[in-house]
């Protein structure tokens, strides 16, 4: 059972991944098109768990203690996880 579930979240992350590249396609006449590629490169270059948590929380807006229940963990080790996702997004944007 546990298999299938992350087998289930590795596939909607991977679903809300393609529907954030079109969306961002979409929406790029305020910002210079390089800006948004290195983004969704940024994103898709850190582990899934990191990317399931960042786009659970921003992207389909969950809470901490909702992502906390997607993931089976506590709601401060989502806070945790989700700082150092940012960190890692943040030290791939700077990186390219």
């Amino acid at each position: 059972m546990t298999a299938r579930n992350l087998l289930r979240n590795h596939h909607r992350a991977n679903a809300r991944l393609a529907e954030l590249h079109n969306r961002l396609r979409m929406e790029r006449a305020a910002e210079p098109p390089a800006a948004n590629d290195a983004l969704l490169d940024a994103i898709e270059t850190l582990p899934d768990s990191q990317r399931e948590l960042l786009l659970a929380h921003y992207w389909d807006g969950l809470s901490g203690a909702e992502c906390a229940a997607l993931v089976g963990c506590s709601p401060g080790s989502v806070w945790v996880a989700l700082h150092r996702a940012r960190a890692n997004l943040r030290r791939q944007l700077t990186k390219g």
